[in-house]
């Protein structure tokens, strides 16, 4: 095949490809609000029962690369994160920042979609399949709405959630389980753990000036104690 006639169809394929994300977008907006969602951009999410929910959507050309996953976390996680590394822009930010935003908390993996959402690509889906995209999206939010009910169940007080970060992408080194120690005034614990991975020559990984989120959580906890120790 000539090079000009290979470059005529990746163009082709690009342009397709870009229909396809603007009507998978707005399917994704439409049937997330029959269940309560709101986005922005690659993000659905709704606050419910303490908990910050957040469907994560990142569609790609190749297929196996398309991710659709559920997160969670507390509500509480990033104003108490955003008030101990000092971030009060942050704190009035529009809620959708936690999601998306470069200083908020990590979340909690709690539900994978994404043999669902690839469906997008292996029945052929083009710009003018509105009702193929719309029963792939009510089946993922119907899953979702099911995770999430599952999950408050097995976690009605956000205040005693305990998180897996074996469950955390982005973990920031441990910024949720800290955030859930500190807020349950476990602060002792919270400062053991980030010494002993100072020791190891590890960071928070979020960092303001020249300073480590970690040392922002131990100058807040020796505040709060008003121990030098700690």
């Amino acid at each position: 095949m000539a090079a000009n006639s290979i470059v005529a169809l990746d163009i082709m394929a690009c342009k397709k490809y870009k229909g396809l994300e603007k009507l998978d977008d707005n399917t994704r907006r439409q049937v997330g609000r029959e269940f309560g969602f709101r986005q922005n951009s690659y993000i659905d999410w709704k606050v419910e029962q303490g908990y910050f929910f957040c469907l994560e959507h990142l569609i790609s050309y190749h297929s196996a690369h398309t991710t659709t996953v559920l997160t969670v976390k507390p509500l509480y996680a990033d104003d108490l994160w955003w008030e101990i590394f000092d971030c009060q822009k942050c704190l009035k930010a529009p809620m959708s920042l936690r999601g998306d935003g470069a200083f908020a908390v990590p979340k909690q993996t709690i539900g994978d979609y994404g043999a669902i959402a690839r469906k997008i690509f292996a029945e052929n889906i083009d710009e003018n399949s509105a009702e193929e995209l719309d029963a792939i999206w009510h089946e993922i939010f119907k899953a979702v709405a099911s995770d999430i009910e599952r999950f408050l169940q097995e976690n009605p007080d956000p205040d005693r959630f305990v998180p897996d970060e074996s469950r955390v992408s982005l973990g920031h080194g441990g910024l949720l389980s800290l955030m859930a120690l500190i807020r349950q005034g476990r602060e002792e614990e919270a400062v053991a753990i980030i010494r002993g991975r100072q020791g190891q020559g590890k960071s928070c990984g979020l960092v303001a000036g020249h300073t480590d989120g970690y040392e922002f959580i131990l100058a807040w906890c020796r505040a709060k104690r008003g121990k030098s120790s700690l």
